[in-house]
């Protein structure tokens, strides 16, 4: 398993989907940070400052636009990349993201987990 010293914060309150996404990462040799919830996502990416975010957003405590509002206005974690991986598949959420700043805004039912992964290590600039 190949080991790239990078930690992926993976934000998703969906215990199943949360599992998968994080064995697969792991597989694929990251270290995996995890949150069910907004503000506890907040509280690791500014405390551990992982190298990518995998975010939710239809979240509780604080849903994930607002998380994503606050990573971009901190100083700290304002470069970190995100990919959103939401349910939601409608213009007016892609638009909102696109508000806050250049993320990838991605469809859960139709991303391949290796696809998200690529884009991962491409965002990273990790050899696929």
């Amino acid at each position: 398993m190949p080991e790239f010293n990078k930690k992926v914060l993976i934000v998703e309150d969906d215990p199943d989907i949360g599992n998968l996404l994080a064995k697969k990462f792991n597989l694929e040799g990251f270290e995996i940070l995890t949150a069910i919830d907004g503000e506890r996502a907040l509280e690791i990416a500014e405390a551990d400052l992982p190298d990518f975010i995998i975010l939710d957003i239809l979240l509780p405590k604080i849903e994930g636009l607002t998380v994503l509002q606050c990573l971009h206005d901190n100083i700290k974690t304002s470069k970190i990349p995100v990919i959103v991986l939401s349910n939601l598949d409608s213009q007016d959420s892609f638009d909102q993201v696109k508000a806050i700043g250049d993320y990838e805004y991605k469809i859960k039912s139709k991303t391949n987990l290796d696809d998200l992964v690529k884009d991962v290590k491409g965002k990273l600039g990790i050899a696929v």
